[in-house]
């Protein structure tokens, strides 16, 4: 058995111009997910602020008031990570309203809360949305932000920041001088949330479909006809690798690049890696086959 290094640049290597991932920033999108942010901090910054409030209608010690703290921080901290792991590997564009829609259940069942085991679940609940809007909202910003990600960074966390700061206030204005039901008005809030983020939760579902301009830029003459017709004859790792740099999302569209009658002669190799080998930068290895 033979190795065959092989390195990603090649002469036949696609420009990076015609790359699909330099895109323009999409600052509408930017602002959107900053809002949202905004309303989702502002809602996690209410129920520190209300802590005097429940200790003294309640009458919680610290160590109780502590506990709330630790379920909350375990839920809407603690579990990001599990959340971003889960969605890098199956991205879910409606996870946003969807987390967003859980914190508004947890602010709801707040707001009705009258003994502490109650508070320490509503407080997960709240938490636990948060977790979720967390870590695909940032993938947003980064889809959003094409050349300008610390741009775009900086925005997203503006608008966590501001609401991290506008909630202790919209606290001591409503909530201290109604009481604990006062929760329920920032529903409102939670709600317009979820309709912001249906409309992100559409856009990330466009943007993850295939794009036929793909397809038809190697249609076009994007790969050299010698290079693709050793692709469709003899299946050569490294001519896939090239075919699934411009197809990254759905490898299979390929078979709408074959000529008429060009399926029979195509060989198990390029039928398999486009859809199994993920592209890597830098050197790799293939293994040959045995030659008899």
């Amino acid at each position: 058995m033979n190795d065959t290094m092989i390195e990603d640049q090649s002469p036949h290597a696609i420009s990076p111009a015609a790359a699909p991932d330099a895109k323009e920033t999409v600052f509408a999108l930017l602002f959107a997910i900053s809002f949202s942010h905004m309303l989702n901090d502002t809602i996690q910054a209410l129920l520190p602020a209300i802590y005097p409030l429940l200790k003294e209608t309640y009458g919680l010690s610290f160590a109780q008031l502590g506990y709330i703290t630790l379920t909350f921080q375990v839920t809407a901290s603690l579990l990001q990570p599990l959340v971003g792991y889960i969605t890098d590997k199956r991205p879910l564009p409606y996870s946003l309203p969807v987390g967003m829609g859980l914190t508004l259940i947890g602010l709801l069942a707040f707001s009705r809360a009258h003994s502490y085991p109650a508070i320490l679940i509503a407080s997960g609940l709240v938490g636990s949305g948060s977790a979720i809007f967390h870590p695909e909202a940032s993938r947003i910003a980064h889809m959003a932000a094409g050349r300008r990600r610390g741009l775009a960074q900086s925005l997203f966390q503006v608008g966590g920041n501001a609401g991290s700061s506008i909630g202790p206030l919209l606290a001591a204005w409503f909530i201290v001088p109604h009481g604990q039901a006062a929760l329920s008005w920032f529903s409102i809030i939670a709600m317009l949330g979820v309709f912001v983020l249906w409309q992100i939760g559409l856009w990330q579902g466009a943007e993850s479909a295939p794009h036929p301009a793909q397809i038809g830029a190697l249609s076009h003459g994007s790969i050299p006809p010698d290079i693709r017709q050793d692709c469709l004859c003899h299946g050569h790792p490294r001519h896939a690798d090239l075919l699934q740099v411009r197809v990254p999302r759905q490898p299979e569209q390929l078979l709408h690049l074959l000529p008429h009658g060009a399926l029979p002669c195509l060989s198990t190799d390029l039928a398999v890696l486009p859809l199994f080998v993920p592209l890597r930068r830098g050197r790799r290895h293939h293994r040959g086959r045995p030659r008899g």
